[in-house]
């Protein structure tokens, strides 16, 4: 067994032989250094060669003390056992070196208690050696974790926008198929209208060179050719808005640059863009947001709220049903604009509306929902227009949604 290092401060040679002798006798094998100086204390507490287990010092020295041993100690943070023998301690000193850090003492006159409480001591410092290896253990792993849980998080976060980034363009991807479908009819009545002008103007070129053509005729034709016209140049402005509405839309969802628009104007490019889907679907928007409200922010976000919200109505509200109803308002006051939705859908039940904004929540899993329409509707709203977001909704009263934020979208300083 590996004999107990003893640091011994202690000026007097027959003290110091009474204190090594009562520990023999109980049985502890023991190696010192008595020393009698601060100098000579810090000294042996530097040394490479020893490992000092345990410190008894006696009370006052001619050149040191107790209190400045416990100081000393507390400097080169070092912790070890520290126990004060004195012939002449009082209670209040005794007191007042506990709680300088001594962590027993004995009188000289009693050292039949020194034995025990050099065990105690020895194991308690044991204990704490094993607890701050066990903290830093903790403090390691906790550390780790925290690593770990960060690079899962930016993970999370990388993937969670390149998920959003794909919804975004299945919506655009979308809404190219609607304004696709949207243009085969004035682009058809164009063509057909053109193809009908093409033939009068040659059967009246024909007439004119065979001297066949008549006054009357020639009415007739340029009546006829007038009415062509009229249609080719209608479908052409009803083609050049849908393809106009089709722009602002994707250029502020694809770029989302901020700028100043109308409320209306916007959703309104947002349902010429959704028309063909609402038709299939048999579903009717009434567009109640008056002219003038005025906004600085981000269209294209704007835009894809409403096409998630107008898709969560068709996809689930109106599921199993010929068709329904939406409608859209909105009011300003202070600066802080009041968006209202609702439709005359199936409804929410009270149980499930606070999950219909988790990402990944869906009804439709496996039948073409992603679970992220209304979640990507939440974060939009908080996070780009710092506003909020309020449903009321019950089975069989559709969905009413609330939408408030300001005006003018507060600027985010850059990260």
């Amino acid at each position: 067994m590996t004999p107990l290092s003893i640091l011994l401060v202690e000026d007097s040679d027959s003290d110091a032989e009474l204190v090594l002798r009562c520990l023999r006798k109980a049985g502890i094998d023991v190696t010192h250094e008595r020393i009698e100086t601060g100098d000579a204390m810090r000294a042996a507490l530097a040394s490479a060669s020893t490992r000092w287990d345990i410190v008894i010092s006696d009370h006052n020295l001619p050149a040191f003390s107790a209190s400045a041993a416990l100081a000393l100690l507390r400097e080169v943070d070092q912790d070890l056992p520290f126990i004060v023998v004195s012939n002449n301690i009082g209670e209040e000193t005794a007191v007042a070196l506990m709680r300088a850090g001594a962590h027993d003492y004995v009188m000289k006159g009693d050292l039949a208690r020194l034995p025990p409480a050099v065990k105690r001591e020895l194991s308690e410092a044991a204990q704490r050696r094993e607890r701050k290896r066990a903290d830093e253990a903790l403090r390691e792993l906790n550390e780790q974790l925290e690593t770990r849980v960060e690079e899962r998080t930016s993970e999370l976060r990388q993937a969670m926008a390149q998920i959003i980034e794909s919804e975004k363009l299945a919506s655009l991807g979308m809404l190219v198929a609607g304004v696709s479908h949207e243009l085969n009819t004035p682009i058809g009545n164009m063509v057909l209208a053109a193809t009908a002008l093409y033939d009068k103007l040659k059967e009246l070129v024909a007439a004119a060179e065979n001297n066949a053509l008549t006054r009357s005729g020639l009415l007739l034709g340029l009546q006829e050719c007038q009415g062509a016209s009229a249609i080719i140049s209608r479908n052409g402005h009803r083609s050049s808005e849908l393809i106009d509405s089709f722009k602002r839309v994707a250029v502020d969802q694809t770029s989302q640059r901020r700028r100043s628009f109308d409320l209306r104007a916007t959703v309104q490019d947002s349902l010429a863009a959704m028309g063909a889907i609402l038709r299939r679907a048999h579903a009717t928007v009434e567009l109640r947001i008056p002219d003038g409200i005025a906004m600085d922010s981000f269209p294209g976000h704007l835009e894809q709220i409403v096409n998630n919200i107008i898709m969560n109505s068709i996809t689930h509200g109106f599921d199993g049903r010929e068709g329904g109803n939406i409608v859209i308002d909105a009011g300003c006051c202070g600066g802080i604009v009041e968006l209202r939705y609702s439709d005359d859908g199936h409804g929410i039940a009270a149980e499930l509306q606070h999950k219909v904004f988790e990402p990944f929540y869906t009804t439709k899993l496996g039948q073409g929902g992603s679970g992220l329409g209304l979640s990507i509707v939440h974060n939009l709203v908080q996070a780009i227009f710092k506003g909020q977001l309020k449903l009321d909704s019950a089975p069989g009263q559709g969905v009413h949604l609330t939408f408030t934020f300001p005006a003018l979208t507060p600027h985010t300083p850059p990260h």
